[in-house]
């Protein structure tokens, strides 16, 4: 089963509430349609929610997560929800674990390979708290990642679980250097202890794909997370692709022509390995997507993605980047591009041999976001999460293109 993963920067949230409830859309318009659709909003009165992550193993087994705040700092653990192939259903936490996971969430990844496995990672750990949640058969945990201290920053974009062990990919920067540079940060945990692994490149590691245990690539890029969080200049490096043989990791012998300035943000293998990412104009107030593609053992043009550039002006001065790449049956792709300023996002739908752009849903409002797509394994359905709704108070999303899985 191909397993796809994505990065993001974070969204800084505040606002007030107490309990965590769901709204799901009409169950007979979303099974008749197959556009892109609201299935269901999730959050509190007076709550600000967002949900950044989603991973479907199958069309009856997916899951959400997210974060939440309050106006008053006790923010709560943050939002786990399931799928099981009729409704998404809240996940209950036990009550220490809920607390422990409280302290350290922020932006959350997902990652899962059934129903009773499955990783949630906060993106910046080190900060307090544990750092990852786990669901082990019925148990649930909270850890800590290797690596995370008081003097480097680790920045996680993708985790990747598959039946023989757990992937979590990212950068780490040392806060002491005098000239902060990321490198590449890749966790594994073996089912008995965690370690970490090198990975010869520069930069960090901004999304990952596997297709199995010892057939896993990844991409690398600048740093743009950990620079914004840290507010540190950090050098920029050149994008590459790699790859994981399962017993090291190793630079891809032929890498794609990249548009100068370039850098690789999204990622995803199958039949077909294709990258993407973005790239400034010479003014830095525009920023285009592009996708390349491995045709045998060379890399095609580079592909700019229609009417993909967007300015500052019409960002609120956020950059936009490819966030997912993933597949949706018989030769298709999905590409999603967001700048978490709840503007609008933006989607194109490969089909046939090219790229189209696809007008951006509203789901209902003015405000909205999605920040990662997750296929559904053997089907044309793609499942989206974000946020939508006033841009004081935004609710979780969980959204939907494709037959209802099932």
């Amino acid at each position: 089963m191909l397993k796809s993963a994505q990065g993001r920067a974070a969204i800084v949230l505040s606002g007030s509430a107490v309990a965590l409830a769901a709204f799901t859309f009409p169950a007979q318009a979303a099974t008749a349609a197959t556009g892109w659709r609201a299935i269901t909003t999730i959050g509190a009165k007076g709550h600000e929610a967002i949900m950044t992550g989603v991973d479907a193993v199958s069309g009856n087994d997916a899951w959400a997560v997210g974060y939440e705040a309050t106006s008053n700092g006790k923010n709560p653990a943050g939002p786990v929800e399931h799928w099981a192939g009729r409704s998404w259903q809240p996940v209950k936490l036990p009550t220490k674990v809920a607390k422990a996971w409280s302290s350290a969430v922020n932006d959350v990844v997902v990652g899962a390979s059934s129903a009773t496995d499955m990783w949630a990672v906060t993106a910046f750990p080190g900060a307090k708290g544990d750092e990852y949640l786990r669901l082990s058969g019925r148990t649930w945990t909270t850890g800590g990642l290797p690596g995370a201290s008081g003097s480097s920053f680790v920045v996680v974009s993708s985790v990747i679980v598959l039946k023989s062990g757990t992937w979590v990919f990212g950068g780490k920067l040392d806060l002491l250097s005098t000239q902060p540079t990321i490198v590449p940060y890749a966790a594994h945990y073996n089912g008995r202890r965690w370690g970490t692994v090198k990975v010869p490149a520069d930069g960090e590691i901004t999304a990952a794909s596997a297709i199995s245990a010892d057939n896993i690539w990844a991409v690398t890029g600048t740093a743009s997370v950990a620079e914004a969080v840290t507010g540190s200049g950090t050098t920029s490096v050149p994008s590459v692709v790699v790859h994981w043989n399962g017993k090291s990791w190793e630079k891809v012998a032929t890498q794609p022509s990249l548009p100068t300035g370039g850098d690789l943000t999204s990622i995803t293998a199958g039949k077909q390995l294709l990258v993407g990412g973005d790239v400034a104009t010479s003014s830095g107030a525009t920023t285009v997507q592009f996708t390349d593609q491995l045709s045998g053992s060379k890399w095609n043009a580079p592909v700019d993605l229609p009417r993909s550039g967007a300015t500052a002006k019409t960002t609120g001065g956020l950059p936009y980047q490819i966030e997912s790449l993933v597949p949706a049956g018989a030769g298709s792709y999905w590409a999603l591009s967001d700048n978490l300023n709840l503007v609008a996002p933006m989607l194109w739908h490969y089909a046939g041999g090219k790229w189209s752009a696809v007008a951006s849903p509203t789901f209902g409002s003015k405000h909205r976001a999605l920040l990662q797509l997750s296929e559904v394994p053997g089907s044309a359905s793609v499942w989206g999460v974000g946020a939508v709704g006033s841009a004081s108070t935004p609710k979780g999303l969980i959204a939907l293109t494709g037959p209802t899985p099932r």
